[in-house]
């Protein structure tokens, strides 16, 4: 929600920006002034992203993840504990990057389907 809320902030700075372009004319002086104006307000929507999106901020690469805000503080299943009782797991949350539904993490630390574990052996 904090998102989206953002996203229509920007947009409607960026309406009132265009609309006070228009506003002044298309005169020389006009046309630099509005410049360093455009550039004033992208510099403030840059800092304001930068912001929005903090060093914090955990992205997922793998197409098979999904961003968790409370994981299971064991992990992922693996194909060798895909079938292991993890209530224990549940008590605690871990924030972090987990496997999708129906997913497991393999030997090499990918996202792939429970059932291509067999086939790896």
């Amino acid at each position: 929600m904090r998102l989206a809320t953002s996203y229509l902030a920007i947009i409607l700075l960026i309406g009132t920006m265009l609309t006070a372009i228009v506003a002044q004319g298309t005169g020389r002086k006009t046309v630099r002034k509005n410049a360093v104006f455009v550039c004033d307000c992208v510099v403030t929507i840059i800092v304001f992203l930068s912001r929005l999106k903090g060093p914090d901020t955990i992205v997922c690469y793998d197409p098979n993840e999904v961003y968790d805000d409370c994981g299971p503080a064991c992990g992922d299943r693996t194909c060798t504990n895909q079938r292991k009782n993890d209530s224990a797991c549940r008590r605690s949350c871990n924030p972090g990057c987990f496997c999708r539904g129906g997913y497991v993490r393999n030997k090499s630390n990918r996202c792939v389907p429970s059932y291509m574990c067999q086939s790896m052996g």
